[in-house]
């Protein structure tokens, strides 16, 4: 309860911050490490999302925080709800999303002692985070909380993990807040440009890649405008194809995983390459399951739905055939990380729940954090998922047959009825085994105005647009 005294506990003074620096959505799942902070939300007009499982939530905000350019708040207790959390503060910081997860953690006399559930958290999360601290003093805490968030942006953004000690919330303290936060935007010097200038003008035969973050739609606009000036091809890099308007006259293509033979070739025979906001790394190989599916969706969906996915072999197709025209219309994550679709796709829609919001997913990928649409069913966010089911972690068992054909251990999934699933949260579920099936399978989802999940079971032995199973294994076994 607010005193009338003039002082606030130190979760008090927490929760304001978040207020003073303008957040409007926090994603958690609740525990006893951190009561002070949960009761301080109460009287507070801030959205909780509670979800199912530490993992969903950090991922629900970090798209958030990829979507908005603004950090993503998250809040899980200590020990395994922090390690569970890993997953989204890991790819927060290889998709360079701004992302604040605050951790309950143990009262301040309680520690090295190895009390129950202790984490020191700087050690770590201090390998994965742009910063992870620990509040002791609670007259610290608007200093620290905007440096958060000043961290979280600044430069390459990046998660900030911030354990708050038990004891330490409930401390009576009278402190002014700080001032609210902007982020701090940073540009090329007038002696870059015109050395970029030289490049060009020099150039016969330049691409432009396009990636990263803290991009805005006036951003995208700039650079639209940018290219045409110059005339230069413009190709987006692995899960940014929201980035360019596929229908603009400069666009390339996506330089993604399964990229088109011919934009290889004209990145390969480039005599300049300009990598904007962005990092060129090393991406597992993925696989066919969707062609004829994901380039229907194209005409069927409104020009800003934002499609959703994780990782697997599934999102060649995804990345390949679906065209984003607007800014914020991909959630993907450039780490790889399995499960991220589906939470992402929840967050979204709490976020803007009028528009469009579809996960794609494979069978493996899905029941990562497939209890998250729990939370969707609790909030009645209408996110559609597509559930890609061929059995098999296929993206696990392509390497496997190239490098040990014929020898199949532990990429074998039994999986469940999908479509029975969704029904049993109180959602939409189809089955579709055919492709002719899917558009009205989709319709009827859009129509229930449910979560929902199609269930599309596929035929395993198709691996790539030009490469099945069985053709994977013979050249391995005659390179062999």
């Amino acid at each position: 309860m607010r005193a009338n005294d003039g002082t606030r506990t130190a979760a008090e003074v927490l929760i304001d911050q978040l207020v003073v620096h303008g957040v409007a959505h926090v994603f958690c799942v609740p525990g006893e490490s951190y009561l002070a902070a949960l009761d301080a939300f109460h009287d507070r007009d801030i959205a909780i999302t509670v979800c199912r499982q530490e993992s969903g939530a950090a991922i629900m905000a970090e798209a958030c925080g990829k979507a908005t350019g603004r950090p993503g708040i998250c809040f899980v207790t200590r020990g395994p709800g922090a390690t569970n959390a890993a997953a989204g503060v890991h790819i927060a910081r290889q998709d360079s999303t701004p992302l604040i997860l605050f951790v309950g953690q143990i009262a301040r006399e309680m520690r090295e002692r190895e009390a129950f559930q202790e984490l020191d958290y700087r050690a770590v999360f201090g390998s994965i985070a742009k910063w992870a601290t620990e509040i002791d003093d609670p007259a610290r805490i608007p200093e620290l909380i905007s440096r958060a968030f000043y961290t979280a942006t600044g430069g390459r953004p990046g998660p900030v993990v911030i354990a708050l000690p038990e004891d330490m919330l409930v401390e009576r303290v009278a402190v002014p807040d700080a001032p609210a936060f902007e982020p701090v935007e940073i540009w090329p010097g007038a002696s870059d440009m015109s050395r970029l200038q030289k490049l060009l003008w020099a150039a016969e035969r330049p691409i432009v890649l396009l990636g990263g973050s803290r991009w805005s739609a006036s951003a995208c606009a700039a650079l639209a405008r940018f290219a045409h000036r110059f005339a230069l091809p413009i190709a987006t890099t692995f899960r940014r194809a929201h980035l360019f308007d596929p229908a603009h006259p400069c666009y390339a293509g996506d330089l993604g995983i399964g990229p088109n033979p011919k934009l290889l070739a004209r990145v390969k025979g480039a005599d300049l390459i300009l990598l904007v906001g962005g990092r060129l790394g090393e991406m597992p190989s993925q696989s066919y399951t969707l062609l004829e599916i994901v380039a229907g969706l194209r005409e069927r969906l409104p020009a800003d739905a934002v499609i959703c996915n994780g990782a697997g072999n599934f999102s060649i197709w995804v990345h390949r055939y679906a065209r984003y025209r607007r800014y914020g219309t991909q959630l993907a994550p450039i780490s790889g990380s399995m499960g991220y679709g589906v939470p992402a796709a929840i967050g979204m829609k709490r976020l803007a729940p009028e528009r469009t919001v579809i996960a794609f997913a494979g069978d493996g990928d899905f029941l990562m954090t497939g209890q998250e649409f729990a939370t969707a069913v609790q909030y009645e966010a209408p996110v559609i998922i597509v559930v890609v089911d061929n059995g098999m972690y296929g993206t696990i068992r392509m390497h496997q047959e190239r490098h040990y054909p014929g020898r199949v251990v532990a990429t074998g999934l039994k999986n469940p009825d999908f479509a029975a699933y969704a029904r049993a949260f109180g959602g939409y579920g189809a089955t579709v085994e055919k492709t002719a099936d899917f558009f009205p399978a989709f319709a009827a989802a859009q129509k229930s105005g449910k979560p929902a999940i199609l269930h599309l079971k596929v035929d395993p032995e198709a691996l790539t647009p030009t490469i099945s199973l069985t053709t994977t294994r013979e050249e391995a076994q005659v390179g062999g």
